[in-house]
């Protein structure tokens, strides 16, 4: 047996149970009882062993998988033999021995690599139970005394170093502890890294915490980038992760716990009566001043030293109670005797401080990496890294409260820059408003950012939670599986030991791990699109004209010498408009251009037949609010029935509004910053509140890269109420007719249009004012080739028309011949081929509601049936005159009968066609839904 008295300084109880003597009893197995484990092992095996093989493997099964927790199993290639690894999982409490624990791995199966033409070395069933009979009991032997040894060595092992039992069965020291931490995962860094893909060589650690699963994974020899919104958990990452050769001296620790007279006395002013004894506030300002003095990596060690030291001496490693909440005696109060609420001496301080400082320079190593340690915000960092891994462990809201990291670890927060950013409560407790307060909907909101930044830059996620939490479980699954293409749940049973006033529920509880692969190009619930908030997605035709003169005058000019009708009209200016969406001078000044050679529809529609016209010009122009988009339109009268009464509502200015069309690259967000290639990947402000406002601030989304596609005319306001028609011109050359604001009717006269169309063709002729003879030659070829690709728009119509019907053709027979075979399967026969065929074509050119209608009056006719040969049974049975039997029988084709109990009228006994059966059903359903939409009495035949 060996003892050594200890302190617990992490107890959910007060009293005299923290202070105990630990004991570790050895226990020897004799030579006889080591002959009789060896017997029982070598018969243990054959009470389940079942043997079987697959096309891969050679398999011994130990034990019944159904015993065993389903989570729990791992597979482990067995040292020094090569080709066989073993199963080993976690039985179920119903099959743990009694007096066992639970929590040990027991070995379910062996699993040999099988001897196949690519594998010859490989092994034979023969040979796997040769090398089974031989080796198996001798292995169970030689783990157990490994075992005992590692007990040894664990009760000699000195105070100071970090070895844990499973380490010590495990025969070596795989984890090492940084340092507790609220919501460590220390216990479970096996079991995390058993989740990474093996080929992994960076992960980014968001919320490292304590800086543990950072820690862990730097030895494993991955590039380690950590993140912490907190500073003590920062500097823990930079003395640890990031540094890689840097330690404190001697003489660095010597001077850093020196007196120091400048060294102020804020803590001391701040906090005496709140926390600690006078002395040791004093000390606090002394050490903190002389660390002000390094620099580096030496600055945040002894910063993280400090902060450690004084977590240690702290109730549970928290700050949520101070002096002023004291009521028990602290002379009987034990757990807090060495806690800032009680009086413990600077001694303890010192000694602390100091091992703390050793623990952290034994733990500096170069991992031959770049690792590196941030302290932002866990969505900004997600969003400007990238990594094989993304790690996530952020607080939890569960049922019975939630953990506020920044609050619970006020004071050393906040002594980590001496609360020189923070602004102090007169409080009970002295703390300062947290950054770490979370709510159900907080949270929800926060892993639906993290998930969404998470996609495209990194292969593999894992977030850490737990049961009875909010979001649960299933949310989070869907949360992740809009981004990423499979999604896991992996669990463990834990108790947690920080855990006050919440009950035996609250502590015990299943740790969950949630491990998301296979990244999407887009949301799951969105349509793939690269254009990614765009209004919407370009038509795939490219309506590709010559360039038209750019407009230098400052409002756009009309061309009064074109064929077709144009107008002039404001597509977009900069600044906001009501759907949120923010248009800045400087993009307005690079992409009006876009604009020409675009298409003018009817309300935004994306039917050809509804495009009316084309932008054939644009010019930016700069105003006192900033700037404008001014086009020039042309409607294709000559062509488009549409664009003819578009012109004439525009002339008389029911058509006044115009709503443009685009898409863009990338969105920002007006709060957050947060750029975004797809709306799938918008913040949570401008998912819940883009057009609105949030806490008095406007949301809207500041767009890059736009391309203009195209214009939507209106009858009322859009989006933007700016956007909107100022000039018109008259067809044939009449003139133009100037909107006031884009209001006014304008006055039309049919005489007064045709004497200034002749006026202008004169002036043509006389060649006054007309224009230059080469330009009209231009004209008339742009107005050719207007034509023509306006002809070959329609010819595309006209095909895209032929393969929808072709299409439509295809699936109604396709219905109809299902139809027809279920006809046939329930005893309908038709005479001939050409019969089947012709009712085939019938019922494939019905339309969609006469089909339906069709099927229901079939369904009807199946039902009837039964009802039908029942009654001619019972005919029968009466003794009913032989030719009214034989009536009931030839009604056996046509099988529809009357459900008040009349008799049927005499038909002849002759087939009656499916068509007309069909019809006498559907017939008999509209009057029976008929019936009961009136509630009249069904009408029977």
């Amino acid at each position: 047996m060996r003892s050594h008295d200890h302190h617990y300084a992490i107890t959910s109880r007060h009293g005299e149970a923290s202070h105990a003597k630990e004991r570790l009893f050895i226990c020897r197995r004799a030579e006889g009882a080591e002959r009789s484990a060896k017997a029982s092992a070598e018969d243990s095996p054959r009470a389940e062993a079942i043997w079987e093989e697959t096309e891969n493997e050679v398999r011994f099964r130990v034990r019944n998988p159904d015993e065993f927790e389903p989570d729990s199993f791992r597979r482990k290639p067995l040292e020094g033999v090569d080709g066989v690894a073993i199963i080993i999982g976690r039985l179920k409490k119903e099959f743990v021995p009694e007096g066992g624990n639970p929590r040990s791995m027991v070995l379910q199966a062996y699993r040999f690599v099988r001897k196949t033409e690519k594998n010859p070395d490989g092994w034979t069933k023969e040979k796997a139970k040769e090398w089974i009979d031989k080796h198996e009991a001798g292995r169970a032997v030689d783990a157990a005394l490994r075992v005992e040894e590692n007990l040894i060595a664990l009760a000699d092992a000195p105070l100071g170093e970090s070895l844990d039992l499973l380490s010590c069965l495990a025969g070596k020291a795989e984890s090492v502890r940084v340092t507790g931490f609220m919501g460590s995962k220390y216990l479970m860094l096996g079991w995390i890294e058993s989740h990474v893909p093996k080929d992994a060589e960076s992960i980014l650690d968001a919320f490292s915490g304590g800086a543990n699963v950072a820690y862990h994974f730097k030895r494993k020899g991955l590039k380690v980038v950590t993140n912490d919104l907190l500073r003590y958990p920062h500097h823990l990452a930079r003395a640890v992760v990031e540094n890689s050769s840097e330690t404190l001296s001697d003489e660095d620790v010597d001077r850093i716990l020196a007196p120091n007279a400048d060294a102020g006395t804020f803590i001391v002013d701040h906090f005496y009566g709140y926390y600690y004894t006078k002395p040791v506030l004093r000390w606090l300002d002394q050490v903190w001043a002389n660390i002000q003095k390094l620099h580096g990596y030496k600055k945040d060690l002894a910063l993280a030293a400090l902060g450690t030291t004084v977590k240690a001496k702290s109730a549970f490693g928290q700050f949520s109670r101070s002096k002023m909440h004291r009521k028990a005696d602290l002379d009987t109060d034990a757990s807090l005797e060495q806690s800032q609420l009680s009086n413990p001496p600077l001694s303890k301080f010192i000694e602390s401080f100091r091992r703390s400082v050793s623990q952290l320079n034994r733990l500096v190593f170069d991992n031959g990496k770049e690792c590196k340690a941030f302290n932002l915000d866990a969505a900004e960092a997600v969003r400007r890294f990238g990594a094989d891994v993304l790690y996530l462990d952020p607080p939890y809201v569960t049922e019975f409260g939630s953990n506020d990291y920044e609050d619970s670890l006020h004071f050393i927060e906040g002594l980590m820059t001496r609360w020189a950013d923070k602004e102090l409560q007169d409080n009970t407790r002295r703390n300062y408003p947290s950054r770490t307060r979370y709510t159900k909907e907080s949270i929800r909101s926060l892993m639906e950012t993290l998930a969404a930044d998470a996609r495209g830059k990194y292969g593999t996620v894992l977030l850490s939670y737990r049961d009875r939490a909010f979001p649960r479980e299933e949310e989070i699954k869907e949360i992740f599986a809009e981004h990423y293409g499979l999604v896991r749940v992996r669990g463990m049973e834990v108790d947690y030991n920080i855990a006050k006033d919440i009950g035996r529920e609250g502590k015990h509880a299943r740790e969950l791990l949630f491990v998301a692969s296979k990244s999407r190009g887009a949301a799951r619930s969105k349509a793939d699109t690269r254009a990614p908030a765009a209004c919407h997605t370009s038509f795939p035709v490219d309506l590709s004209f010559d360039a038209f003169t750019r407009l230098q005058t400052e409002a756009a000019a009309l061309d009064q010498a074109a064929g077709d009708p144009q107008f002039t009209f404001i597509l977009c200016r900069a600044g906001t408009n009501k759907n949120g969406d923010h248009f800045t001078p400087d993009e307005l000044a690079a992409r009006y251009m876009t604009a020409i050679n675009k298409k003018i529809d009817l309300k935004h529609s994306q039917d050809f037949t509804d495009i009316v016209g084309g932008i054939v010009g644009a010019d930016y122009v700069e105003d006192e609010s900033g700037g404008r988009i001014e086009c020039a339109g042309e409607l294709y009268v000559s062509d488009s029935p549409h664009a003819q009464l578009a012109y004439k509502l525009i002339r008389k200015g029911i058509i006044s509004q115009v709503s443009m069309e685009c898409d863009y690259e990338e969105g920002e967000c007006s709060i957050c910053g947060k750029r975004v290639v797809s709306k799938s990947d918008y913040c949570v402000h401008l998912r819940k509140n883009k057009g609105g406002e949030l806490q008095g601030q406007p949301v809207y989304e500041i767009l890059h890269g736009v391309t203009f596609t195209g214009l939507g005319l209106l009858d009322r306001k859009g989006a933007d109420e700016n956007a909107r028609i100022l000039k018109v011109a008259a067809a044939e050359n009449d003139g133009s007719t100037t909107h006031s604001e884009g209001g006014p009717t304008m006055d039309e006269k049919h005489k007064e249009t045709e004497e200034r169309a002749v006026e202008a063709a004169k002036k043509k002729d006389d060649g006054g004012g007309g224009t230059a003879p080469d330009d009209k030659t231009r004209l008339k070829e742009l107005e050719r080739e207007n034509k023509e690709l306006k002809q070959q728009v329609l010819g595309l119509q006209k095909q895209l028309e032929e393969f929808e019907a072709e299409r439509k053709a295809a699936a109604n027979r396709s219905r109809a011949q299902k139809l027809l075979r279920k006809i046939e399967k329930n005893g309908l026969a038709f005479e001939s081929d050409e019969e089947r065929e012709q009712e085939l074509a019938r019922l494939a050119g019905l339309s969609d509601d006469a089909f339906a209608a069709s099927e229901a009056a079939f369904e009807r006719m199946l039902k009837a049936g039964p009802r039908a040969h029942a009654d001619d049974k019972d005919a029968n049975d009466r003794g009913a005159p032989a030719e009214t039997a034989k009536g009931s029988r030839a009604g056996d084709d046509s099988p529809l009968r009357s459900d008040a109990g009349v008799r049927p009228k005499d038909i002849e006994d002759k087939k009656t066609s499916l068509e007309d059966r069909l019809r006498s059903g559907f017939m008999a359903a509209y009057r029976q839904r008929v019936a009961t939409a009136t509630g009249e009495p069904v009408s029977t035949n």
